[in-house]
């Protein structure tokens, strides 16, 4: 397994993870806290909360089966106003999988959401980031320009 660097950006930088940000982890693979590091300052994982609300939530989907519980979930701590990120294993990875990029987008979109980039997280899962249609953000909060790309 490749460490935090796996394309060559850290981790935290490509999925926008800021200062004093507080992640909310869904379902995660055991070694994946260990790629989020170094955190930026003051920022904090939150592994499977049961409640609360969060900035930014990571939620991993093993399959088809389990999505729309972890899409559920992801809502339910959701801040609205931040990236959503959603993470299937790579068909080419070493887990077995229905998902693909597609079927992970179609889940979505029915919420309101769009995605908006797309990353490899590690050797085994890809991630696509999602925001609110704009009519749905809450008033006068930007949508984090890092899930934009810039």
């Amino acid at each position: 397994m490749l460490g935090s660097r796996y394309s060559g950006a850290p981790l935290p930088s490509k999925l926008g993870i800021g200062e004093a940000y507080a992640v909310c982890l869904l379902e995660a693979p055991e070694h994946f806290d260990h790629l989020l590091q170094p955190l930026p300052a003051r920022a904090c994982l939150a592994r499977d909360p049961e409640a609360g609300t969060y900035p930014m939530v990571l939620g991993f989907v093993k399959n088809r089966t389990h999505l729309e519980a972890v899409i559920t979930r992801a809502f339910a701590l959701w801040n609205c106003a931040d990236p959503l990120w959603m993470a299937w294993p790579k068909q080419a990875g070493q887990l077995a999988s229905d998902l693909d990029f597609s079927t992970i987008q179609a889940a979505m979109h029915p919420h309101g959401m769009v995605d908006v980039r797309a990353c490899a997280l590690d050797m085994d899962w890809s991630a696509l980031c999602f925001v609110s249609r704009r009519a749905r953000r809450h008033p006068g909060v930007p949508v984090a320009s890092s899930a934009l790309g810039s």
